[in-house]
């Protein structure tokens, strides 16, 4: 039997749930790539997981990590005045650090569905 390539999942947008109530008028959004085979390499020694494979906490340089190669746009992002932020990987950075660990885990969890699938299939 021949050697199949993992397929990944498809890109997505998502909403952080801070951004998510009915008072929000126009939430944020980033869009989720999640991660090659390849680059799970990197993160698997910063994850610290239960017995039950859910994660217990993630390094800052995994965190880090996960957002620089999961996370490639986003939208209705503004500055302190409402302008509208153009998206870089540096000004994510910026973004409050509970909706960064947010992300950085639906990026992780988005690249592991993957992984399950694939061994569900």
């Amino acid at each position: 039997m021949a050697l199949e390539l993992v397929e990944g999942v498809d890109p997505f947008w998502y909403t952080p749930e801070a951004q998510q109530g009915e008072d929000v008028e126009e939430p944020a959004a980033f869009y989720i790539r999640p991660l090659t085979q390849g680059q799970l390499h990197y993160v698997f020694p910063e994850i610290a997981t239960d017995d039950d494979g859910l994660i217990k906490s993630i390094s800052g340089s995994g965190i880090n990590y996960l957002l620089k190669k999961g996370v490639t746009d986003w939208r209705n992002v503004t500055d302190g005045q409402g302008h509208a932020v153009k998206f870089s990987s540096v000004r994510l950075l910026r973004v409050d650090i509970g909706v960064q660990q947010e992300l950085a885990g639906k990026v992780f969890d988005a690249s592991m569905l993957a992984e399950d699938e694939r061994k569900n299939s």
